[in-house]
């Protein structure tokens, strides 16, 4: 049984939220670009070998949101991140930028 394959029983038919940490789109903000990394959002269906099989949601041409159907295969070695999509934040929450950097080690009473 590989590591993943321990992952299975936790989060089969969960929702979830999966950064390959390829960059989708730059938003331009006045002087600044921010670059925003895609995400996937599916249903994990099953773990063969080095693979999630999920069943993503996606949007047609019209707009419309399609919860299930197309069937996607992501090398596991390619993920960055995944989460469990719920009403406790998303991946988005967790990448802080350095800005935020000193605001943490305050929050944690970490000292230079």
């Amino acid at each position: 049984m590989s590591k993943m394959d321990a992952l299975l029983p936790r989060l089969k038919g969960k929702v979830l939220e999966i950064s390959i940490g390829d960059e989708y789109e730059e938003l331009t903000l006045n002087d600044h670009i921010k670059k925003v990394n895609g995400v996937i959002y599916a249903i994990l269906e099953d773990i063969v070998d080095d693979f999630l099989v999920v069943s993503c949601y996606y949007f047609d041409k019209s707009g419309a949101l399609h919860k299930r159907g197309n069937v996607v295969y992501i090398n596991t070695w390619g993920v960055k991140a995944f989460t469990e999509l719920n009403s406790r934040g998303c991946l988005n929450d967790v990448f802080l930028s350095s800005e935020h950097s000193r605001k943490m080690k305050e929050l944690l009473g970490v000292d230079d």
